[in-house]
């Protein structure tokens, strides 16, 4: 059998997630850091900057790394008052929405 090619009885592996879907994961796990403070627009904007330069700096395509803010902006919840470790978990659940 061909070492590329997995067992019939194995599942197929699932995709990595998207581009946006990382960056709303890892803007997640920062503000997870100060679980108990106030999420507002000032502290997720500063985390996000940072997800998205850490997940999309890399990526050579303009047009995906525009396309992958989009989708990121897109999906992230309303702040309504909620602590950053609750906005954190609404996060990830958008993360995964994505895909």
């Amino acid at each position: 059998m061909d070492r590329s090619q997995l067992p019939p009885d194995q599942p197929s592996p699932a995709p990595p997630p998207s581009y946006a879907a990382q960056v709303l994961t890892v803007t997640a796990r920062i503000l997870e850091l100060l679980p108990d403070a106030l999420a507002n627009p000032r502290l997720v904007n500063a985390a996000y900057d940072i997800a998205t330069d850490a997940i999309l700096t890399p990526v050579p395509a303009a047009a995906v790394v525009q396309d992958s803010v989009q989708r990121a902006e897109n999906a992230l919840p309303p702040y309504d008052g909620a602590v950053c470790g609750e906005y954190a978990a609404r996060l990830r659940a958008a993360a995964a929405r994505l895909g």
